[in-house]
């Protein structure tokens, strides 16, 4: 909360309305300095639902039945597939969770640790300053809280005491609590031919009515996203050079300069003959 109070002001100092506008979009519900730590879990974003958009992209195209179908499948192998990836693990943790701390681990090298009673912990990095609690698992820094992973302060400290960082990592992102997610799998199905009849009245498709122009599988993008197109470059970092005056920074049709003579281009054959000249002096 501190370096959010911070970087406000110095927004505010930088730019009023900026700040204004920043307020009014209630940064309370979108700013990590205000996120739960119930979750464990510091994303502020919609990343795991556009991944699994992306994943069933094929299967939205089909026919409602065969789209549900398609995912459950697809779903069902997939639980099956990481179920049995960590069944061989003899970490506590999981492969990616160990990278993370391990990368943390590195990064604590900068810290400076000073020990008090009780497991409670002073750790100095670069200008700052956190107290981190073992017995809690807190640090004022509230990565911990927020990740149920030890932040760099507390990796400090837990390196301090000689201690394995894996024992402070918090039970969801162990092999165990892993496992127990990923057991009760989907169940297999047998085809639409012995599927039971449904009983009452038979549920009609609304009437089709094609829509003009090609169907859309993209999702529609806010104002504030960046368009892409699948077949254009973006002419932004690209050096134009101009046909007719041969210079850099502009092109044909905007060329006020007298035109250049072009050099001959030199084909493949040539080269070859330049090569077996060459080969023949030597």
């Amino acid at each position: 909360m501190a370096a959010y109070n911070i970087n406000l002001q110095e927004l505010r100092t930088e730019n009023e309305a900026a700040y204004h506008a920043f307020l009014e979009r209630e940064p309370q519900r979108f700013c990590k300095a205000f996120v739960s730590t119930m979750p464990r879990s510091d994303m502020i974003d919609n990343n795991v639902s556009e991944t699994f958009n992306g994943y069933i992209v094929k299967a939205r195209a089909k026919h409602i039945i065969d789209m549900l179908e398609t995912i459950r499948s697809e779903l069902m192998e997939r639980q099956h597939k990481n179920l049995h990836a960590m069944s061989g693990v003899t970490d506590k943790v999981c492969p990616k969770i160990r990278k993370k701390i391990e990368a943390t681990k590195y990064a604590s090298r900068m810290c400076v640790t000073k020990s008090t009673v009780g497991d409670v912990f002073q750790v100095s990095h670069e200008d700052d300053q956190f107290v981190v609690d073992l017995n809690s698992s807190t640090c004022t820094c509230r990565v911990w809280e927020l990740t149920g992973l030890p932040c760099i302060h507390a990796c400090s400290a837990i390196g301090f005491m000689k201690r394995d960082v894996a024992d402070y990592v918090g039970d969801c992102n162990t092999i165990p609590a892993y496992i127990v997610a990923y057991q009760h799998a989907l169940q297999p199905l047998n085809g639409r031919k012995m599927w039971p009849e449904a009983t009452g009245n038979p549920i009609q498709p609304p009437p089709f009515r094609s829509m003009p122009g090609r169907p859309k599988k993209k999702r529609k993008r806010g104002h504030e996203e960046e368009r892409r197109s699948a077949t254009k470059l973006k002419r932004f970092g690209l050096q134009m050079t101009c046909q007719k005056c041969l210079q850099t920074g502009h092109n044909k049709r905007s060329c006020k300069n007298e035109p250049v003579e072009k050099p001959p281009k030199v084909t493949q054959f040539c080269l070859f003959l330049i090569q077996l000249n060459t080969h023949h002096q030597t």
